[in-house]
């Protein structure tokens, strides 16, 4: 019944979507909110850091909403995965093991779902 829905193209665009959205979402809440995601850095990175807090969540907020954007429009989705792979894992290292390492992993993979991305 949904084998014609079904098709490399309608996957691509659903993983795509199920990744990009929420980079968006996230990056533009580490604008609208920075003090809450600030609760999230760990203490012990914080003096790691080589720019002051807020600063460092813009930036983190920035490559959120560009990666996220780029697997919505399908534009160098090889490279945004591998780039959006890269941050999760940076995100689970640091926060060690909790509700958001969870979602991230499960985000990390997505990110390396064989077959995806464009050709």
């Amino acid at each position: 019944m949904f084998h014609r829905y079904t098709t490399p193209a309608t996957a691509s665009l659903l993983l795509r979507l199920a990744l990009g959205v929420p980079f968006v979402v996230f990056g533009i809440g580490k604008f609208v909110d920075p003090i809450s995601w600030m609760g999230y850095i760990p203490p012990w990175m914080t003096p790691l850091l080589p720019v002051p807090m807020g600063t460092f969540l813009a930036i983190i907020g920035a490559t959120e909403c560009i990666l996220g954007a780029l697997l919505l429009i399908g534009l160098w989705t090889r490279v945004a995965a591998v780039l959006t792979a890269l941050h999760l894992i940076g995100i689970i290292i640091a926060l060690g093991l909790n509700e958001l390492a969870f979602r991230d992993a499960i985000m990390l993979v997505v990110c390396g779902f064989p077959g995806w991305h464009d050709p």
